[in-house]
C-alpha cells in the first residue's frame, strides 16, 4: 500500500500503536499550500532534501533512523503523522520544533495574527481518542518559548 496520506499512514502502522497527527494553522485562515507560500516549502524541502522533496498538496514518509513520520502539505497548513511513542524521540521532537518554526516565521510575514498548532490521538483501529489545540499569538512569541509549548500539546497530561 502506498502511504500518501494520513489515512494510509494510520492503516500502513496500525499494528504498531497509536498514531499522533498534528496540524499547523495560520489563524485567520490562508491557504499554505506550495503556491501561496513557496517560501516556507522551499526551507522544508531544504531539511528534508536527502529524502525527498514535496510537491504542490503532496505528502511524504520521512524517516529518521527507524522512525518514520508522514508530512503532508495541505491547503490548511501542514499535517505531521507518527507513531505515539516517537514523540520522545529527539529527532522527532527536533523535527516538529523546527517545522513549528518555519510556519511561525511563514504566517508572520502572510500577516496572521495567531498560530494554532492541534493534535489528535489516533488508535489502531483508526479511532480518536485525544484532541487538543494550542492557539499562540505571533507577536508574543518568543523562539525560547518552542519547548514549553511543545510538551503542552504533546505530553500525554
Amino acid at each position: 500500500m502506498k502511504v500518501n496520506n494520513i489515512e494510509n499512514f494510520v492503516k500502513t502502522v496500525a499494528g504498531k500503536g497509536n498514531v499522533i497527527v498534528l496540524k499547523i494553522e495560520p489563524v485567520p485562515r490562508c491557504c499554505c499550500c506550495s503556491h501561496c507560500l513557496p517560501e516556507l516549502w522551499a526551507k522544508i524541502n531544504v531539511d528534508i532534501e536527502p529524502q525527498v522533496q514535496i510537491g504542490h498538496e503532496g505528502s511524504a514518509v520521512l524517516k529518521f533512523g527507524e522512525e518514520q513520520i508522514l508530512l503532508e502539505q495541505h491547503e490548511s497548513g501542514p499535517l505531521l503523522a507518527f507513531l505515539k511513542y516517537a514523540e520522545k524521540i529527539k529527532v522527532v521532537y527536533t523535527f516538529v520544533e523546527r517545522l513549528f518554526l518555519l510556519c511561525t516565521n511563514s504566517f508572520r510575514d502572510k500577516g496572521v495574527s495567531k498560530i494554532r498548532i492541534s493534535r489528535k490521538t489516533i488508535t489502531t483501529k483508526q479511532k480518536v481518542i485525544d484532541e487538543r489545540m494550542v492557539e499562540i499569538e505571533i507577536d508574543r512569541f518568543k523562539k525560547d518559548d518552542i519547548g514549553e509549548i511543545l510538551d503542552k500539546i504533546l505530553s500525554n497530561t
